[in-house]
């Protein structure tokens, strides 16, 4: 696993100090440029983010070796996105938490990975709910 968990803000150069939840210990953010893109509606299960981070370079390729030659090389690592309000940074209005990484690249000025939220239910074990099959589910469509 990484040796450090990465808290990055991408608007404020000064660095922020935010809540996760109400109540709870201020956690601080630093400042890196990144840019970060959000595939997946509101509200969707199938939620993935690409971001780039630049000044992370000279760090990421380590952070990354350890979790390859580590203990427990399959367990990813993870990536929870929040967006605050700049008017209230003690709860955040919207967040995604547990997405796993699933690809990286990296040079020496920046590092760009994808995170997804997990795949669940991949062997297709569950019920699928047709009209044909259930169809008092009619009225509910």
């Amino acid at each position: 696993s990484f040796m450090n968990t990465y808290r990055i803000v991408r608007n404020d150069d000064r660095g922020v100090y935010v809540q996760h939840k109400e109540g709870s210990g201020q956690v601080y953010y630093e400042f890196l440029p990144a840019s970060i893109q959000r595939s997946g509606m509101l509200g969707d299960l199938d939620q993935t983010l690409t971001v780039s981070i630049s000044g992370l370079g000279d760090v990421m390729p380590d952070e990354f070796e350890r979790v390859i030659e580590g203990q427990y090389p399959d367990v990813k690592p993870t990536v929870n996105y929040r967006i605050y309000s700049s008017d209230n940074l003690n709860s955040p209005i919207f967040y995604l938490l547990g997405l796993q990484l699933s690809s990286v690249a990296m040079n020496h000025k920046a590092v760009t990975f994808k995170a997804e939220s997990p795949r669940l239910n991949t062997t297709k074990t569950g019920d699928i709910f047709a009209l044909d099959r259930f169809s008092g589910l009619k009225g509910a469509i």
